[in-house]
């Protein structure tokens, strides 16, 4: 990526370009309809997540182009979010979104990191140091997907 992106935290209004930022990226993929409708809640930015402090927004020239957002439990953290749009998909925004959040994380105690992934973003997640740690049941049923880890902290 020639120009790196702005990060910042999200506010509540973005909240209506992150959610069809969420939802474009997912239909990147290819995914029918009736199983977009079915994640509708997921993909859908909420309140909370702005509220949190852990959801940052990427901007280039002022346009949102990515999103993640983790929910801290201490010791550990989850994203719950990582997006990006689709124009920019493969351009290094998701790495610098990670690259933004992950040592914040680590600063807060976080001592690992999840993410239930899509299976078209487990590459990606391998590609940034996380490991497979299992596959949990998504919908529609007989839908699985993988269950990712990143140690921050090394436990003595």
């Amino acid at each position: 990526m020639a120009v790196r992106p702005i990060i910042a935290a999200v506010v509540l209004h973005d909240l209506p370009e992150l959610t069809e930022i969420a939802f474009a990226a997912k239909r990147h993929w290819g995914y029918p309809p009736e199983w977009m409708e079915l994640w509708r809640d997921e993909l859908t930015a909420s309140p909370a997540q702005a509220a949190s402090g852990w959801a940052f927004a990427a901007r280039l020239d002022g346009v949102i182009v990515g999103w993640c957002a983790l929910e801290l439990t201490p010791p550990a953290a989850e994203i719950t979010a990582c997006w990006v749009r689709p124009s920019h998909i493969g351009r290094g925004v998701g790495s610098e979104l990670l690259d933004h959040a992950l040592p914040k994380a680590e600063l807060a105690g976080i001592h690992e990191v999840t993410a239930l992934a899509d299976p078209n973003a487990e590459e990606f997640y391998r590609r940034r140091g996380f490991e497979r740690i299992g596959r949990e049941e998504s919908s529609p049923p007989g839908r699985h997907l993988p269950l990712m880890r990143l140690v921050l902290i090394r436990r003595a």
